[in-house]
């Protein structure tokens, strides 16, 4: 009975792969590129949308570069200076989030593209690990988790597990 289960196990899992192959792997035809000039305008916007935010609340300048700027960002999850069924805000935030990471950790900006379409991520040095910190903030925040910019950050700094969304 037991080796009957394995093998429908197995089955429905190849089963599954080939009815729902993005659940399983990279979709086909992903492609990582680099940003084109409308990408970098777009994520040149968003970052000063997060600077204005956090000027207007807390009078202060951010550069959105350096790991101390962290805590600033924390700040804005906590008090949530966001509206909660604002997608758009929340990656934006993460977008600040994956800036931490591009300038202090040895990421650099790319975009995934796929049958889904276009985002951005994060690509450590010239691996294959890839993070997506577009989505990195937006996920917890509407599954109703707390967002600890701080662990996040220090999974990025080890390279080896990069948080899945």
């Amino acid at each position: 009975m037991g080796k009957l289960l394995l093998k429908l196990s197995a089955l429905l899992a190849i089963l599954a792969s080939i009815a729902f192959p993005a659940a399983f792997g990279k979709p086909k035809g992903t492609q990582i590129l680099e940003l084109s000039s409308k990408d970098k305008s777009e994520l040149k916007t968003r970052l000063t949308w997060v600077r204005t935010l956090v000027k207007n609340h807390y009078g202060m300048s951010i550069t959105l570069t350096k790991a101390s700027d962290l805590k600033v960002l924390q700040r804005v999850l906590d008090e949530k200076l966001f509206s909660l069924k604002d997608t758009v805000e929340l990656q934006t935030l993460g977008l600040a989030f994956g800036n931490i990471l591009v300038d202090g950790l040895g990421y650099h900006w790319v975009i995934v593209s796929d049958e889904f379409g276009r985002d951005f991520a994060v690509r450590f040095q010239r691996t294959s690990k890839l993070g997506y910190p577009l989505t990195v903030i937006s996920k917890r925040v509407e599954r109703g988790q707390q967002v600890d910019l701080a662990g996040l950050y220090q999974s990025y700094s080890e390279a080896k597990a990069i948080p899945s969304d």
